[in-house]
């Protein structure tokens, strides 16, 4: 409980650090570095943590006393669905984000 709680605390720094240097760069063209590059996977696989560990618990706290088997259907469910939205926004997106963003 505690590490998912602080992958939260993580991606909250992860995501004004990011948020900070984009304005700060008057220019509009956010150039990273490669601190930046580690920043982010380390951001990506706190974020992944957090949510795959917050989607298993979901199912165990229902009010209804599910079956071992509904839980994990559940929790396999919401995985694709977190699975499918996460690739239509992050194809939608790529290109877009790579147009401001300049690893240097």
């Amino acid at each position: 409980y505690f590490v998912r709680e602080l992958t939260g605390v993580g991606i909250a720094i992860y995501m004004t650090v990011f948020v900070v240097m984009y304005f700060l760069n008057r220019s509009g063209e956010f150039v990273a570095g490669g601190w930046f590059y580690y920043l982010s996977w380390m951001g990506f696989l706190s974020a992944m943590f957090h949510s795959v560990t917050w989607f298993g618990v979901t199912m165990k706290v229902t009010p209804f006393d599910l079956p071992k088997w509904v839980e994990k259907l559940g929790f396999i469910s919401i995985l694709l669905i977190w699975g499918g939205v996460s690739y239509v926004l992050m194809s939608t997106f790529y290109d877009l984000a790579h147009t401001y963003i300049n690893y240097a």
